[in-house]
């Protein structure tokens, strides 16, 4: 619902909150950042030198390989935490790119705060600077650090970073940084001033108008300011001395998460506990009906009257990070646990939701990267706002080539992601940065694509060099390896791993027998499936009958299809048979065994054994290869029950029958290849079409 709301002007607030230090003696004065002789209107940054280049690990990118699938990226590079002082645990909390940056010099800046609740100011605060040079092999240019606040985002402006931070003095303020002529060290790094706010800490500067526009969280606000503003104390007993310019009185569950700029706009994301609000500067809001949810836990709160910091009475999900990216009239809502929405700007309507915890959100030109309960995914933003998944972050990847080594999706939660909290995207290096706060820092590249990918075996198709990784039933995109959730988006439908796709088990794959159809997708229960279905009669030439008219996959049912795009599908039987008429031996490649086929033309594909999944998920015939095609089968037999001959086939009973002999389902066989491997040829077979296959996939040639 989109509503407007004039701006209230009770408690107006404004401001500069200065914290004592005095850990480094250099200091420089600038323009526009006095300095207060006594110190009472600064923070110090303390410099650690030597022994940081250990925590950077990364990947030589001349070695990096690419892949066969787009949906993968190449691992660049960990930076891990600054080490601890006096108990602090760092995290992450956002990645900046330098303005400027020319493929020559790429310089980022990452942000930390002290992972711990604030009981004791003097050794649980803490907010730390990394300054990284990423430009050819990564290095650390620097590390500086705050004994006295947090650091929660940055912005860079010119020679300048803005930061937003928690003072352990007095709530919620902005630390301005003056950087060196190539922005590889802090000026004055003893005397940073900071710009004070009301509420207990900044969460996120944007530019807007010629000013900065700032947004505090809880008891919090948000209101622009002169980047140029002199130092001085908020003042909370006399509202009228401040000089921020307000956009909305201050309140106790304000709930400010984000701010940022586009289009000449700037849009606050806010929660006062009904749900997010998307606000603009002019005093439109947009309500989202869509909590932003985190993990439960205690928030920090500022008591301005006794000056000192206590935790608040109860624990609630409302103290977490979110963000938000917006392109053109659309944005794009990192709701946490509540997931992914998109809020057209002009009417307020949703147009775009999906289920997976999401905190950190940005977009380049048409792709939307998120940070999210499986790690980095990256998707194509389409015409009318709707997400299509390109990229995701697998769980594991090779510390020398940066190349993925496990099909799986990443999970969070874990020693390499430990919360997802900020991800940005450099379009001069292509790198991506993802903060996973006390993991620290992932960075990712997009892998080159390759060129016209495929096999020429002399047929109508080429042949991918590789099996798609995992066993999958006719007809469905989900494997057994797949996580719970796990969610493939093809043709602006997204697809989910649960009880959405298995409406009758309300299950994931991961729970349901290969061998029996009460785990399969198109199983209702009855005797006869949902869809790929035959008439009980043959026609008057003895062939079976399609009674739905599918007799070869539909691109939202063909695995290959689904999960690499780019024409890539399975193979029918037909195009099984093109390569079934060449030459063929079995053979080693890679320490596998398997059958190699050889065209005319010189080219070779190989196929390895894979055995299929049947049985209470036992992986048989191991030493044979079994593959999917991507037809039903139209082979007759006789029906011992019927006493005629049938489509379809006989085949194990569902326990949802309660029976254990077998049944016959007129639609139960598709067909498959299968190579024995044991001097026999190979040949096409019909089986379940509730096992588990290998896929080969194909593209039509052009």
């Amino acid at each position: 619902m989109k509503t407007t709301f004039a701006s209230r002007t009770k408690h107006l607030f404004a401001c500069v909150v200065l914290l004592t230090a005095g850990l480094l003696a250099s200091s420089c004065e600038r323009e526009g950042n006095k300095i207060d002789s006594a110190g009472s209107n600064t923070i110090s940054l303390n410099r650690v030198g030597g022994g940081g280049q250990d925590r950077i690990k990364s990947a030589n990118p001349k070695k990096a390989k690419k892949l066969l699938k787009r949906e993968k990226l190449t691992w660049v590079a960990d930076i891990t935490a600054p080490a601890e002082r006096k108990d602090l645990l760092w995290s992450a909390s956002s990645v900046v790119v330098k303005p400027g940056n020319d493929g020559r010099n790429n310089i980022v800046y990452i942000t930390w705060h002290s992972n711990r609740q604030a009981t004791n100011p003097s050794t649980a605060w803490g907010g730390a600077i990394d300054i990284v040079d990423m430009t050819g092999v990564p290095t650390l240019a620097g590390t500086y650090v705050s004994e006295e606040a947090k650091f929660n985002h940055a912005l860079p402006v010119g020679q300048r970073l803005f930061l937003s931070a928690t003072s352990a003095h007095c709530g919620g303020a902005v630390a301005r940084i003056e950087l060196g002529a190539e922005g590889k060290e802090i000026i004055g790094a003893g005397h940073v001033a900071l710009i004070g706010f009301p509420g207990n800490s900044v969460n996120a500067v944007a530019p807007y108008d010629g000013k900065l526009v700032a947004v505090s969280g809880y008891k919090g606000t948000y209101a622009t300011f002169d980047a140029d503003m002199e130092p001085m104390e908020y003042d909370y007993f006399k509202p009228a001395a401040n000089l921020i310019t307000p956009l909305t009185e201050t309140l106790d569950g304000f709930g400010g998460k984000y701010v940022i700029a586009e289009n000449g706009h700037a849009y606050v994301l806010y929660d006062a506990g009904e749900g997010a609000v998307i606000a603009d500067m002019d005093g439109n809001e947009i309500k989202t009906g869509v909590h932003l949810a985190s993990a439960r836990k205690f928030t920090e709160t500022y008591n301005e009257n006794t000056g000192e910091w206590e935790l608040s009475g109860e624990q609630s999900d409302r103290f977490g990070k979110h963000t938000m990216a917006v392109k053109g009239n659309h944005a794009y809502v990192a709701c946490g646990k509540n997931g992914l929405i998109g809020v057209d700007l002009t009417t307020g309507a949703k147009f775009h939701s999906q289920n997976l915890m999401t905190v950190g959100l940005c977009i380049h030109e048409n792709r939307l990267f998120a940070v999210t309960g499986m790690g980095l995914r990256v998707y194509d933003i389409m015409e009318d706002g709707s997400l299509e998944l390109y990229a995701f972050e697998v769980e594991s990847y090779d510390e020398t080539t940066g190349a993925p080594v496990s099909e799986k999706p990443a999970g969070i939660e874990t020693p390499v992601r430990h919360s997802p909290n900020f991800v940005t995207y450099d379009p001069v290096s292509g790198y991506i940065y993802v903060a996973y706060g006390q993991s620290g820092v992932r960075v990712y590249k997009f892998t080159p694509e390759e060129p016209e990918i495929g096999i020429d075996m002399g047929g109508s198709v080429l042949w991918a060099p590789e099996n798609l990784p995992g066993y999958y039933a006719w007809g469905e995109i989900f494997s057994i390896d797949d996580p719970a959730d796990f969610e493939l988006t093809f043709d602006r439908e997204t697809y989910y791993n649960n009880g959405t796709y298995y409406p009758r088990t309300g299950r994931n794959k991961l729970l349901d027998d290969h061998k029996n159809f009460d785990g399969y997708r198109f199983f209702n229960g009855e005797k006869k499936l949902t869809k790929y279905t035959w008439k009980s009669e043959l026609d008057a030439d003895g062939r079976p009958v399609s009674e739905d008219g599918r007799t070869i996959l539909e691109a939202m049912d063909d695995v290959a299809a689904v999960r690499l795009g780019e024409g890539w599908r399975m193979p029918t039987e037909e195009e099984w048979k093109e390569l079934l008429a060449l030459v063929q031996e079995t053979s080693s490649v890679d320490g596998r065994t398997g059958v190699l086929f050889k065209a005319e033309n010189g080219n070779e594909l190989f196929l390895p054994q894979t055995g299929y999944y049947g049985w209470r998920n036992t992986l048989y015939w191991t030493d044979s290869c079994y593959y999917w095609s991507a037809s039903l089968s139209t082979k007759t037999s006789y029906n011992k029950w019927e006493g005629r001959d049938m489509p379809g086939g006989e085949c194990q009973a569902p326990a949802t029958f309660g029976q254990m002999n077998n049944i016959w389902c007129t639609e139960a066989k598709a067909v498959c290849m299968v190579a024995p491997l044991n001097g026999r040829a190979p040949y096409m077979h019909l089986h379940d079409r509730c096992c588990g296959m290998s896929i080969r996939p194909v593209k039509d040639k052009k």
